[in-house]
């Protein structure tokens, strides 16, 4: 085996183990750090109003799992009304001011937003368009076609046959924010890409390929 195979191959193993090292140790290190906050608490809340007794290490630890879930739950029931999300506004606007915190704030946020973007079904396909201007394209996601009482507005000036489509332009690093823009479905280029695709390629801005493009490469 040459000298460039071998340091090739090893590229390669290293490549493939890193994320999935790195991101267990992330798992167990968020757990870790998570059970040793929540658990003496837990212990505290049961030997209090409950039974002066010493429970496994491992009940205490499905036992503040437990309160996680609800208080995460109990959040986010509390962010759907209109005083809550008055409150979350305040909270975010005031992080997102913090020198020391501004940046990792912004950072989660925005990686949060993507992930949420990916799982969003309100997008149908990933579409590149001609835009700004002739011959610069840039790709988005088909939402929904115009609604009748738009469309009107475009009667004589477009094809009758054609058919006006919402077409949502995110923006880099950040892709939950971004422009509507009303075109010509005959002026969209289809593709075959996933949502999830797109928005890495996006959130990349373009260092994140497609995995189509990777299996070519190899």
């Amino acid at each position: 085996m040459k000298l460039n195979s071998l340091k090739s191959k090893f590229i390669a193993g290293i490549l493939v183990i890193t994320p999935a090292f790195v991101s267990i140790f992330i798992i167990f290190f968020i757990f870790d750090k998570i059970d040793k906050l929540i658990s003496p608490l837990v212990v505290r809340f049961i030997q209090k109003y409950f039974i002066n007794i010493e429970l496994p290490h491992f009940v205490i630890t499905l036992l503040s799992l437990l309160f996680l879930f609800l208080f995460i739950l109990f959040v986010g029931i509390i962010a759907e009304n209109f005083i809550g999300k008055r409150i979350i506004r305040l909270i975010d606007k005031l992080l997102s001011s913090m020198p020391l915190i501004k940046g990792i704030y912004v950072a989660m946020k925005q990686l949060l937003d993507a992930f949420r973007l990916t799982n969003s079904k309100k997008f149908n396909k990933v579409v590149f368009v001609e835009y700004p201007k002739k011959d610069m394209w840039v790709i988005g996601f088909t939402t929904s076609p115009l609604c009748n009482d738009i469309s009107k507005y475009f009667s004589g000036k477009e094809d009758e046959k054609a058919v006006m489509v919402n077409v949502f332009i995110p923006t880099t690093p950040n892709p939950t924010s971004g422009y509507l823009i009303v075109v010509n479905s005959q002026d969209v280029i289809e593709t075959d890409l996933s949502i999830e695709e797109a928005v890495k390629y996006v959130v990349s801005g373009g260092v994140i390929q497609p995995e189509k493009c990777l299996s070519k490469e190899v």
